[in-house]
């Protein structure tokens, strides 16, 4: 799986200067590309359905390849259709619970946004380093 970032906010650009690419951050299901796979989509997931598709991603592969300094547009929030036509603070409550419930060791709240949700996950690498030498499990 690729993509790109929810945001195309500079202040977001220039956190990952140094790093391009990454491979183990949230990908926004606005645009991405998936080689198929026996994956899908998470139907009760409606609204965080990419937070789940990215991280079921993780889990499978090890990682996804996400573009940190190409910055696409996306409307998602204030166009026609999709889940714009229902989205609602409860049901985005809901979906938020229910992937939290899903991926407690992986997503947190967010404290600066009502109804939105943060990846924790972290590659093996920066499992191990964060660990104290000789703890490795």
């Amino acid at each position: 799986m690729g993509g790109f970032a929810p945001t195309s906010s500079t202040i977001f650009f220039g956190k990952y200067a140094d790093s391009p690419v990454t491979i183990g951050n949230f990908i926004v299901a606005d645009l991405f590309a998936c080689k198929p796979c026996e994956l899908y989509f998470d139907e009760q997931a409606a609204l965080k359905e990419d937070y789940d598709y990215t991280l079921q991603h993780l889990q499978r592969y090890g990682g996804v390849v996400r573009f940190n300094q190409i910055s696409p547009g996306f409307e998602h929030r204030k166009n026609a259709g999709g889940a714009v036509s229902y989205r609602t603070t409860e049901k985005e409550a809901a979906a938020v619970k229910y992937v939290l419930g899903k991926w407690p060791d992986y997503l947190k709240l967010n404290p600066k946004r009502a109804n939105q949700i943060i990846l924790t996950w972290k590659t093996p690498q920066q499992q191990l380093l964060g660990r104290s030498v000789g703890q490795v499990s």
